[in-house]
């Protein structure tokens, strides 16, 4: 009963340790092409249409091991991690930089590229109506700790609407900022937009 009792408390301080060394962290985010790019690279990157994004991760990082993970969202259901905690590296000071670039390479095909600590990283990907696909940034109403998985980014096609005019002509489009502006968790858009294929990142410290 002693070595039970002694075993429970073990746990327990392991427990409330591994709390306490829990770190706060900031996400930032920064659109490349607009930021960091020449009117001509601006030009020629447009005509491609590359898109290019950067996120940031602040707090009490500096030497903490780490994963980046890629979900896919299939009819409304998020799919295992399909870099199988493979991409992974060690933060090297107080942040955490990764690039994310796309380029449509054919109908419904992008090809992605990742730039991080972890090293480069390049996956074509299936995705429907991938020539309307940005990066959209995933914030949410809750603090973000190292703790648990922080969703960074997502690569998606917004959602199609379809409104009538006075004129009886049909308005077609795409809607981004409403989903971006929900703050609620990627895996949960379906439940509140009309969106079916799409991924979105996370980034997992050890």
């Amino acid at each position: 009963m002693k070595k039970r009792l002694l075993c429970l408390a073990m746990l327990f301080a392991t427990t409330l340790a591994g709390r306490a060394t829990a770190q706060n962290v900031e996400v930032k985010y920064q659109d490349l092409v607009a930021t960091e790019s020449s009117e001509l690279v601006k030009a020629v990157m447009d005509m491609q249409g590359v898109k290019a994004f950067g996120v940031t991760l602040c707090g009490g990082i500096d030497g903490k091991r780490f994963s980046i993970r890629c979900h896919r969202v299939v009819n409304g259901e998020a799919q295992e991690d399909s870099f199988r905690g493979f991409y992974s590296g060690k933060v090297n000071g107080d942040s955490l930089n990764i690039k994310f670039y796309s380029i449509v390479t054919a109908p419904d095909s992008v090809k992605l590229r990742i730039e991080s600590s972890a090293g480069v990283f390049n996956m074509p990907i299936q995705i429907k109506n991938s020539t309307e696909a940005l990066f959209m940034e995933t914030f949410l109403n809750e603090k973000l700790s190292t703790d648990n998985p922080i969703p960074i980014i997502s690569f998606n096609a917004g959602e199609a609407f379809s409104t009538e005019l006075p004129n009886g002509m049909k308005l077609e489009g795409r809607h981004y900022c409403p989903i971006r502006d929900e703050h609620i968790h990627p895996c949960k858009w379906p439940k509140k937009f009309k969106m079916d294929d799409y991924i979105y990142f996370e980034v997992k410290f050890d």
